[in-house]
């Protein structure tokens, strides 16, 4: 029996369908516009992110596999940008990344660094990549700047002349990670990964040969060299688990390992969850458990010759290719244990769908009169009920994930509350400064609002002024108005009066602005430079954060909710 639950998945790739019907026996649907009206679906999966407004059409009960605005971190200029500004305020926390320069603001700075290692004689080698590009595409590695065009949108970075090599081969790690929701952050890690490997042995020279210095399977596997075998323990594409191993033979303590890729992986997406807040609160605002979407993330690591772990880019779209079979043992663990932990169930959505059909009924028939407060405390119960049922659900869903955000004592169900200190010190650093971009960004819309009314409203008060007659502008003048709020409402009125006619023989324009009773003179003298517009922004009333500012939770009560963790049956949610 077919399940009534619809996947729409617009995706090249098979295996997810596979999954979905094969695993979940959902009913899967392949709408390329899923947004059109009638269409309907409870889970949709696409290879690429939808346009920002397209969020704001999803339902209560659907779930999308991309959140606005994940670019932050996905494209290479806009991830070295975030980690740049946390390194500003915390240099020893943000050394996890190569130094980077973003082309062409930064090539002065390049140059100028280039030539002070010339001088030393420094010979520093640079990898350039286009900033939007993926699979290895339009990389080249070089010692000289010339060789850069500096028109181009570049990330220039130092490049690893030492990396820690396995068989002689160069290799990175891909790492699986699933976000399930930004406000509270929620972060997991799946234990199966991949290991690529480029198909040459590793030199200092031959910058130009890419299966030596290029690790990117879509590059290496045109390599005649190239080899994989079907348990992924040899060759030039493994299991993490088989390199976990490797590296341990080698002396390298995998545990610390880990926990520095953990580390690295919160760090990042802390360094972009305020925005990834404001820009789903704006797509949704009414979504009380802001759980609508849900991303699968590849985090590309690399290690030194000292076995420590450098982040080299963050992909929002992994591949799910399935060419071999260790990708396809890999890959179908993650997809299965991902839409486990999501709870993408037909008594969930049902759930949901009873919840909306109450409001909406207490809402039409009315319900017996309670205060403000007490309304905003059933939103906290309902909120922080949910929120348990949920927490309970994932930890006896986590297949082969585990939670990294929050962060949890290894083997307990106790919040890590140093670690937690300590992260959300980035946090409040991170809000800052998304913060300071909206102020910014506020005061430019302020000046060409400011501007546009100059040039606009200005002239179209003198003109009024002319074809009005001198004794009827003695009496408007008498009136004044409270404030610009005013003058702006009754602008149109004034527009209005206008477009009427313009004949000399027509009684009615005076007949409408006097009736309107409007003070052209005040009017025109008011000062723009009080104006003070900044575009509208509404957080969501149903978080924690909009209680407590609103006074509707004590602060005590805040902050047991936030840090008091217990065992699954009673879990809170570090918010």
């Amino acid at each position: 029996m077919i399940n009534l639950f619809k996947a729409n998945l617009d995706s090249q790739y098979n295996i997810i369908k596979e999954v979905a019907k094969g695993q979940f026996n959902w009913r899967v649907i392949c709408q390329k516009d899923p947004w059109m009206q009638g269409v309907d679906w409870d889970i949709q999966w696409t290879d690429t992110a939808p346009s920002i407004d397209k969020f704001s059409k999803i339902k209560p009960y659907q779930k999308i596999n991309h959140f606005p605005a994940m670019f932050q971190i996905a494209r290479k200029n806009y991830l070295a940008k975030n980690l740049k500004k946390m390194q500003k305020n915390f240099k020893d926390d943000y050394k996890f990344f190569p130094k980077t320069w973003l082309l062409p603001q930064d090539l002065s700075e390049l140059k100028q660094i280039i030539a002070q290692n010339s001088q030393r004689s420094i010979k520093q080698v640079y990898i350039v990549k286009p900033e939007s590009l993926s699979q290895g595409k339009g990389i080249f590695i070089t010692k000289r700047v010339d060789q850069i065009d500096p028109t181009e949108h570049l990330v220039v970075q130092k490049y690893l002349k030492y990396p820690y090599l396995i068989d002689g081969l160069k290799f990175d790690l891909r790492i699986y990670v699933l976000v399930t929701n930004v406000q509270p952050l929620r972060i997991f890690i799946h234990k199966e990964g991949l290991a690529r490997f480029a198909s040459e042995q590793y030199q200092h020279k031959s910058y130009s040969n890419p299966f030596i210095h290029l690790t990117n399977y879509a590059i290496n596997k045109d390599n005649q060299n190239f080899t994989s075998d079907q348990n992924g323990e040899t060759g030039h594409k493994r299991s993490l688990k088989s390199v976990y191993q490797t590296l341990q033979k080698d002396g390298i303590d995998i545990e610390k390992l880990q926990d520095r890729i953990d580390d690295i992986i919160v760090k990042t997406l802390i360094s972009i969850q305020p925005d990834l807040v404001h820009n789903y609160r704006t797509c949704q605002p009414g979504d009380q458990f802001n759980n609508m979407c849900f991303e699968i993330l590849g985090f590309d690591i690399i290690l030194n010759k000292k076995g420590v772990p450098q982040l080299l880019e963050v992909n929002h779209a992994p591949s799910f290719n399935d060419d071999t079979n260790l990708d396809r043992i890999v890959k179908s663990q993650l997809l299965t244990d991902t839409f486990r932990l999501l709870n993408v169930t037909l008594p969930e959505k049902n759930k949901v769908l009873e919840q909306i059909r109450l409001q909406t009924e207490q809402r039409i028939i009315g319900s017996i009169k309670i205060t403000k407060q007490q309304h905003l405390s059933q939103k906290i119960d309902i909120y922080l009920e949910r929120l348990r049922e949920r927490d309970n659900y994932e930890f006896e869903n986590l297949g082969g994930y585990r939670v990294i955000y929050p962060a949890y004592i290894k083997d307990s169900n106790m919040i890590d509350q140093e670690k937690m200190i300590k992260y959300q010190q980035f946090l409040d650093c991170a809000k800052k400064y998304t913060m300071d971009i909206k102020i910014a960004k506020d005061e430019e819309s302020k000046v060409q609002v400011k501007q546009t009314l100059i040039k606009t409203v200005k002239p179209e008060l003198d003109s009024i002024k002319k074809v009005i007659p001198e004794k009827l502008r003695r009496n408007i003048s008498t009136q004044s108005y409270k404030n610009l709020a005013d003058f702006l409402n009754k602008k149109s009125q004034i527009q209005l009066a206008l477009t009427k006619n313009y004949e000399n023989n027509t009684p009615k324009r005076g007949q409408i602005l006097s009736c309107q009773n409007i003070d052209l003179t005040s009017a025109s003298k008011i000062k723009f430079q009080d104006l003070s517009i900044s575009p509208s922004h509404q957080d969501n009333p149903q978080s924690p954060e909009f209680f407590q500012e609103n006074g509707s939770i004590e602060s005590s009560q805040h902050q047991d909710f936030m840090t008091n963790f217990t065992n699954p049956k009673n879990v809170k949610l570090n918010l």
